[in-house]
């Protein structure tokens, strides 16, 4: 009976501690679900939504882009098929109106990051590549002409062929901070702010040939050269959503908008040539700082999965991808019907759209 007594007592004691540390673990616990609000309000805390690969936190991404290229204010001349070859454009009148139109072309985008697990928070730099170009050639025969859109010299009977050969050149750097958190057993939101950059350049080269049996102008040509360089930075702010579908697929919708405030750089050059002579040349060069705004949208469809014993985890995407630019395309042109050389600024848009591949693996 006397052995039994600290037998009870060492029973009774584990007992005793047992609920204080069942008491501990439960303070711990809710403390990884329990969130102190601003004004003393408090709630529940969304589980983190990035992928729990137990590595080191760091990943890298590559982007595939095959793009096609939007840019408004390219026209550079229109076809008169009812004018009178020896005045100036006249009713009545008939033609169409040509301008540079882009092909596809790929592009590359790249993604370094690191993710704070098990916080949920993440830093992301991105930098983003494009370029593409587009070659538009049109002609017409006497009595037909074309009328030129981009110089100052007024050519009465116009000219008889016209080539227009633009450039555009696309970098960008994103830098981003985020959380990702889950808002349902199924769908994931990654609200970020963050700062954008970019690069844009456009160069437009026009030569426009006259007839050399038309007004005693032999090998007469008229060159035309437009440039703009933009460069500029601002705040950035978006989500990105995943619906979790079944068998490691999800639906993805990324959105952002940023505000750009940069320079842009621009100049206007003709060149009358006749006989591979200048006769008249023409440059006014401008410079001014503005805002451009800036969106981003892609839609797609991903798949993702854990591998090598949950440290490294895989992501793959395909989706349609859009950046769109308000007032990009600011080219100084001549203003239309003036005689005495007055010029203007262009205020056009620019937009990328097409298709992208996304690779990301988590380490």
């Amino acid at each position: 009976m006397k052995k039994l007594v600290p037998l009870v007592l060492i029973f009774s004691s584990l007992s005793a501690i047992e609920p204080e540390d069942r008491l501990t673990e439960l303070e711990v616990q809710m403390k990884e679900i329990y969130l102190e609000m601003p004004y003393k309000a408090v709630g529940g805390n969304f589980a983190p939504g990035s992928p729990r690969a137990c590595g080191v936190g760091l990943f890298v991404q590559g982007d595939m882009l095959y793009w096609h290229a939007k840019v408004g204010g390219t026209d550079y001349a229109y076809s008169d098929s009812e004018g009178n070859p020896n005045i100036g454009p006249s009713v009545p009148l008939k033609g169409r109106n040509k301008e540079n139109r882009f092909g596809w072309d790929f592009g590359l985008r790249a993604n370094l990051g690191y993710d704070f697990s098990p916080s949920g928070w993440d830093i992301v730099g991105r930098y983003t590549w494009y370029q593409t170009n587009s070659n538009d050639v049109t002609s017409q025969v006497l009595p037909a002409r074309l009328i030129p859109l981009r110089d100052s010299f007024l050519i009465l009977g116009g000219f008889h062929q016209a080539k227009s050969d633009f450039e555009l050149n696309y970098q960008a750097g994103d830098f981003e901070m985020g959380r990702r958190t889950f808002m349902g057993s199924q769908l994931s939101i990654r609200p970020f702010i963050g700062a954008k950059g970019a690069w844009i350049d456009e160069t437009q080269r026009i030569r426009s040939l006259i007839d050399p049996a038309h007004l005693g102008m032999p090998n007469a040509q008229l060159r035309v050269v437009d440039t703009v360089t933009f460069w500029g930075a601002g705040p950035k702010a978006g989500f990105n959503t995943k619906w979790d579908l079944c068998y490691g697929f999800n639906f993805i919708a990324n959105a952002s908008a940023a505000l750009l405030y940069g320079n842009f750089d621009t100049t206007h050059r003709e060149n009358l040539v006749e006989v591979m002579n200048d006769a008249m040349h023409i440059t006014v060069k401008g410079s001014v700082n503005a805002f451009s705004p800036q969106a981003h949208l892609f839609l797609g469809l991903g798949w993702d999965r854990l591998c090598a014993s949950d440290r490294c985890h895989i992501f793959l995407a395909l989706g349609y991808d859009v950046e769109y630019y308000w007032r990009q395309n600011q080219m100084i042109v001549p203003d239309d019907g003036s005689p005495t050389y007055k010029f203007e600024r262009l205020a056009e848009d620019v937009m990328f759209y097409g298709l992208t591949v996304k690779v990301r693996v988590d380490f």
